[in-house]
C-alpha cells in the first residue's frame, strides 16, 4: 500500500523502473565505518538507504566516495 506522507525523494521514484540493487560499506574514517547501505539505482540516479545511527537515512544522487561496493560470493 502506498502512503501519502512519504518523503518527496521517494514519491518521485513511484512508478520508475528499478535498474540495479547493490550493497555498499561506509569507509569514511568515522563512527559509521563498516555500516552497510542498500543502494537502488533508478534512471535518474541512486537512492541510498543507510544507517543514520538511531534511524534509517535516505540520500539521492551520486554515491559519496567513502562508500565501497561490497562483493558478494
Amino acid at each position: 500500500m502506498w502512503r501519502e506522507d512519504v518523503p518527496a525523494v521517494l514519491a518521485a521514484r513511484r512508478g520508475q523502473r528499478l535498474e540495479a540493487v547493490e550493497l555498499f560499506e561506509w569507509a569514511g574514517g568515522d563512527l559509521a565505518d563498516g555500516s552497510v547501505a542498500v543502494a537502488l539505482q533508478f534512471r535518474d540516479g541512486w537512492l541510498t538507504i543507510y544507517n543514520a545511527l538511531n534511524e534509517n537515512g535516505l540520500s539521492f544522487g551520486h554515491l559519496e566516495p567513502e562508500y565501497r561496493r561490497l562483493r558478494l560470493g
